[in-house]
């Protein structure tokens, strides 16, 4: 029986090739895509979850009052919520901000080995236990003590190649200053599906010594500024809920006039959230992992939909061997069973190639999102289980309809021919095309409005010029008593280089952030709560203004000697537009000399400048003080040259003699300020290969139909050739049916991608209109591909001898 299962399946299969081609193309790029991505959900839902303890791990977070969430608190809280809560068995205080990121020196004999180093970090001693990262040398209790250190297993062999490090002592140079530490455990390679990932790691007792810190004593760790993550463990079956309400009452009682928020956030929940509408601080996107699991839905529907469409439509050719096979004796189960055969062998096709295929477009899907995945991420138990079912049951349903409807025919009607005059299927024929198409307009227009607002981000105008603007950094290695002449005389050689137009010094620069945020700036007489709005600041010397090209709204620029004076004291300040405003100034020329407190300071404001976007567009423009300094991290130069590398190459020859030992490190702005468009960028590219995808599977099926009416037509083809038809009009006979489905699938479709594009261009602060012509393109050339694919068929019909189609009928 099974035998005879094969031959026959064998046979059909044989008998219309064309339609198995196109139904095993279909289902098995279907299949891929739907594999690929499933891959990446597999990987983002494993992020953070393969520590032992993830389900009692909790980040520390807090809200204010304007419902923002961020991570940072101040390092009492973790020491304070031990004391003081039973349910907390452990805490761990990471510092991980840019800031502790520095110089590596090691000596080997007389040679000294200099790295830069990255992913760095200052945590407790207790990281290892709270968290499941492998220690494979070494002891990492001794973190406790100050000054010691534990690598990573790459970062140990790129510094003591086979050599072990344990006891060695490497000198490291960062915000904190040239600090001697003493190694003591290395541990196995963070792994990519973890949020965390440190190269190096500092014990946090280092800084509990005031030496240290230096100047930094905002880094003290009894002090209250919030600068690092708090981590606690908590014990099995604790109610988080009701300890986030024990710990809010504590903060209430040590903080009568704070009106912060003290959230649990869940390990678990720490990259992807809970749900859409978790608001809380997130590593990862989970609206991006719901899009992108909807469109490997629908691309894998679309080439179900495909299979019922063909199997249905070449239902006509099998009809009377279904009414002979009833007559011999078939039961109606036994071929509802058989055509279930056909479409689980057929499935199964599809999936083995579709494995292959993944194999081949793996390393451009990888490319595409940005992240090296590979089958294996899809170990996931649950993720690789709702794959399975959704597969299987597709599988199923799209094979069970056509069972049931092939089964279905009466053996009389069927021989008699009758069979082949009804328009049993057609209606749901045309619902499915149309929906096919509805998707394809659906991502074609998600893929215009997407280009269009990336396109807007990256032309609009900033309200200041960020061509040519090419910005160098420098460590804090090498800063002694010399660093202020050593800086002064470096400014003075760039001011002297021929193919340099303007130059500046600032502690950040656009693109790259704000030196940090805070409150407490008012006017002399405040309005109750003005003292708790927030304020971005930024350091910056007399020449940063004109470099950048930012425009003066009222009052003037620094001047060297101011900057040269105050040195990041605010005596005297400037302000933006909304900084201005927020003050409650009547005018940007109101708000000149006029005088302002910050905290129990006061402060000149010396000038206004206009509005731009500091950040990207993406974001609203920030409330900033300007304060004035010298001296920065941050050294812009405006080139007049096209010759980068020759520029390049001069001004590190320059950098070096004023800074010797620290790494030459530049970018240019306008570069620096498309990267903050990457996921844009990367959202468009996935949506207009998904586009493409979804586009070709629909036009495989509609190929399939057009072949199949085509074939049904061929006698009334003839006859209308012979009664005078033009090639035009036969065209246009054969096409309109399907053109007039897809017309209906893109005005079906239209206020649907009209609404959810506007939902996505919603998390933009700045945003591009959204028009009408963007949906009418996409109809359009939706519309343009579905004929080109209609004609292929048609007109090797209508071209053809209307001779030999009425002889062969």
């Amino acid at each position: 029986m099974l035998t005879n299962f094969f031959k026959i399946t064998l046979r059909t299969f044989l008998k219309s090739p064309v339609f198995s081609i196109i139904n095993i193309t279909g289902l098995s790029l279907g299949i891929m895509a739907f594999i690929l991505i499933l891959q990446y959900v597999g990987f983002e839902r494993s992020v953070n979850t393969f520590h032992a303890n993830s389900n009692e791990l909790h980040r520390v977070l807090f809200e204010n009052t304007n419902g923002s969430v961020y991570d940072y608190s101040a390092p009492i809280i973790g020491p304070t919520i031990k004391q003081n809560f039973a349910d907390v068995k452990s805490y761990c205080r990471v510092i991980a901000q840019p800031f502790v990121n520095g110089i590596c020196t090691l000596k080997e004999g007389e040679e000294e080995k200099i790295f830069q180093q990255t992913n760095v970090a200052y945590t407790d001693d207790t990281f290892f236990s709270l968290f499941s990262f492998p220690v494979v040398a070494g002891n990492v209790a001794q973190l406790s003590e100050p000054n010691t250190t534990a690598l990573s297993v790459s970062t140990a062999k790129k510094y003591f190649n086979d050599a072990s490090p344990l006891g060695k002592t490497i000198g490291f140079n960062n915000e904190f200053g040239n600090h001697l530490y003493r190694i003591v455990a290395v541990y196995e390679d963070f792994p990519p599906n973890s949020d965390l990932q440190f190269e190096l790691i500092h014990s946090i007792q280092t800084l509990a010594n005031p030496a240290v810190i230096g100047n930094s004593q905002w880094a003290s760790l009894e002090g209250t500024s919030s600068f690092l993550t708090t981590y606690i463990l908590t014990e099995k079956q604790t109610d988080i809920a009701n300890l986030e309400l024990k710990m809010n009452e504590l903060k209430k009682k040590l903080d009568p006039q704070g009106e912060e928020k003290v959230l649990l956030q869940p390990l678990r929940y720490m990259h992807l959230a809970a749900s859409l509408n978790d608001k809380q601080a997130h590593t990862g996107n989970v609206g991006f992992v719901y899009l992108l699991s909807g469109i490997a839905l629908l691309i894998l529907v679309i080439a179900w939909f495909n299979y019922i469409n063909l199997s249905t439509a070449s239902a006509l050719t099998r009809a009377k061997e279904i009414g002979i096979r009833k007559v011999v004796g078939a039961s109606k189960a036994q071929l509802i069973f058989h055509f279930l055969g056909e479409s689980f062998l057929l499935n199964t096709i599809s999936f083995i190639l579709a494995l292959g295929a993944v194999n081949i477009f793996q390393i451009f899907f990888n490319d595409l999102i940005g992240i090296k995945l590979s089958l294996t991420a899809l170990t996931q138990t649950s993720v690789l289980v709702t794959g399975l079912l959704i597969f299987i049951f597709g599988a199923l349903a799209s094979g069970a309809y056509t069972a049931f409807a092939l089964s279905s025919f009466q053996p009389a009607q069927t021989l008699k021919g009758v069979f082949s005059k009804s328009t049993q299927g057609l209606a749901l024929r045309k619902l499915l095309v149309v929906f096919q198409f509805s998707v394809s307009v659906l991502l074609i227009a998600a893929t215009l409005v997407m280009n269009k607002q990336l396109t807007y981000m990256r032309t609009e105008n900033l309200g200041m010029n960020i061509d040519q603007l090419m910005v160098m950094t420098y460590s804090r290695m090498g800063v002694d008593s010399t660093f202020s002449k050593r800086h002064e005389s470096f400014k003075n050689v760039l001011a002297q280089k021929s193919y340099i137009e303007a130059y500046s010094s600032s502690a950040n620069v656009p693109a790259n952030g704000y030196n940090y945020s805070t409150s407490g700036i008012t006017k002399q007489n405040p309005q109750p709560g003005d003292e708790k709005r927030g304020y971005s600041i930024l350091y910056v010397d007399d020449q940063f203004f004109a470099t950048y090209q930012i425009a003066l709204a009222a009052g003037s620029f620094f001047t060297e000697e101011i900057c040269r004076s105050s040195n990041g004291k605010n005596s005297y300040l400037i302000l933006n537009e909304s900084a201005a405003n927020q003050l409650g100034f009547s005018s940007v020329e109101h708000a000149v000399g006029k005088i302002i407190k910050w905290n129990d300071t006061e402060a000149e404001v010396y000038g206004v400048v206009n509005d731009y976007h500091h950040q990207s567009l993406k974001e609203k423009i920030e409330p900033t003080v300007y304060v004035p300094k010298s001296a920065g991290s941050f050294f812009t130069a405006r080139l007049k040259t096209t010759d980068y590398q020759m520029a390049i190459q001069d001004l590190q020859t320059s950098f070096k003699e004023f800074f010797p030992g620290n790494p030459f490190d530049f970018f240019f702005v306008d570069e620096k300020f498309n990267q903050q468009y990457r996921s844009e960028d990367q959202n468009q590219r996935i949506f207009i290969s998904a586009s493409c995808l979804a586009i070709f599977i629909a036009c495989l099926g509609l190929f399939g139909l057009a072949t199949f009416t085509v074939q049904q037509r061929t006698k009334e083809i003839g006859l209308r050739k012979v009664m005078g038809a033009s090639l035009t009009q036969l065209t246009t006979l054969l096409s309109r049916d399907f053109i007039f489905l897809v017309l209906l699938a893109f005005v079906i479709s239209t206020p649907l991608a009209a609404w959810a594009m506007q939902q996505w261009l919603s998390q933009f602060a700045y945003q591009t209109d959204l028009s009408i012509w963007v949906f009418v393109a996409a109809g359009a050339l939706v519309t343009l591909i579905a004929f080109l694919t209609i004609s292929l068929q048609t007109l090797k019909v209508a071209t053809a001898n209307p001779v030999d189609s009425l002889r062969s009928e």
